[in-house]
């Protein structure tokens, strides 16, 4: 008889507030796991580094990155990266390296040396940078696997146990140690600011990102075909939903992106990451639109179907950041890049649709 292993709260018991206990929920009916930082870490930087170029290709855009990725793996860059492509809805083609860091000063040390000529304005290329340096209390993670983990996972200490915050609706929000005591609401509003041809976004309090992902590398036969056929198509239409027309719902902008190898060859991983106006937007979002209750269900049928033998891979992390905490710099990048939208400026570029 196999054992049965004990669940736990998503939510680590240093972080846990007394009397907030998830503990009298019962065990959802899919396994699912979180990244356990090691205790002494206290705020972590997520920051995203793009090139973008008129040309669907991108091979200009991603050489760029390449460049970034080898200033990234000087010792004092980031604990994981990972490099990415994709044709945003402008028709440009980006690359997108994205950077994890377990101390904010080590970034900033390393930022100031080698990152902050990335949007000097020099470049014949648009590039931009995005940061959030959320606090342990302002994200969470959750992973269907407790093998490989993914983003900000990666540089965990060890995955937990299966937890107990997941499977129903709010669970997001409970996983998320400062949601028990603050509705993590939105505050304030975005700022554009342009100087010497870079424009700086400052958002408001409360400004989340979600980045979601699929590692279907190891789907084969019945497994591979239903999740390319079945619930890719769902996930796909979704997010040209947010892309195209997120504000209706809170999305400022979303990338639907292809996972690149060491040499620069498509990996069989694709993963979502979208600026919100605060989590609320994005609960609404999940909860209640058509284009993610068909998300959704399309996931949950694969789930049932191939139970404990699914090989796909799920995972996302979300964090809510207050406006100290994060900033978005664009040089020469068109008008619907990223959190340009948000602010957007009186007389578009030729490449905004």
């Amino acid at each position: 008889m196999s054992k049965v292993v004990q669940v736990e709260s998503a939510v680590a018991s240093h972080l846990c507030p007394v009397g907030s206990s998830t503990s009298s929920r019962e065990r959802p009916e899919f396994d699912s796991y979180t990244g356990r930082l090691d205790i002494g870490v206290r705020q972590v930087v997520m920051a995203y580094f793009g090139a973008q170029e008129p040309s669907a290709a991108a091979d200009a855009a991603l050489e760029d990155v390449l460049r970034m990725r080898s200033l990234m793996r000087r010792p004092d860059g980031p604990g994981h990266l990972e490099i990415s492509r994709y044709v945003d809805e402008a028709g440009f083609g980006t690359a997108l390296i994205v950077g994890y860091w377990l101390s904010p000063e080590t970034f900033d040390a390393w930022y100031a040396a080698h990152g902050a000529a990335w949007t000097s304005g020099e470049a014949s290329l648009g590039h931009f940078v995005e940061v959030v340096r959320p606090s342990v209390r302002r994200f969470e993670t959750i992973y269907s696997s407790n093998r490989e983990l993914q983003g900000i996972g990666a540089l965990a200490a060890r995955p937990s146990g299966p937890i107990l915050e997941h499977g129903y609706w709010g669970g997001m929000r409970e996983r998320l140690p400062d949601a028990r005591e603050s509705d993590l609401a939105a505050s304030g509003t975005p700022e554009r600011e342009s100087r010497d041809g870079v424009v700086e976004i400052v958002p408001h309090d409360g400004l989340c990102l979600i980045r979601s992902g699929q590692d279907f590398s190891s789907t084969e036969g019945a497994e591979r075909a239903f999740y390319l056929e079945e619930v890719e198509p769902q996930l796909r239409a979704g997010m040209d939903f947010l892309r195209d027309d997120g504000r209706s719902v809170g999305c400022f902008a979303n990338r639907y992106v292809s996972v690149l190898a060491e040499d620069g060859a498509r990996r069989e991983k694709t993963y979502a990451m979208s600026w919100w106006n605060d989590l609320a937007d994005l609960e609404g979002w999940a909860r209640s639109h058509r284009t993610h209750v068909r998300i959704f269900g399309a996931f949950t049928a694969h789930m049932k179907r191939f139970g404990a033998d699914a090989r796909l891979r799920l995972y996302h992390e979300v964090a809510v950041v207050p406006r100290e905490h994060q900033f978005f710099r664009y040089s020469r990048c068109h008008e619907g890049t990223g959190m340009l939208r948000a602010v957007p400026s009186q007389r578009r570029s030729p490449g905004h649709r």
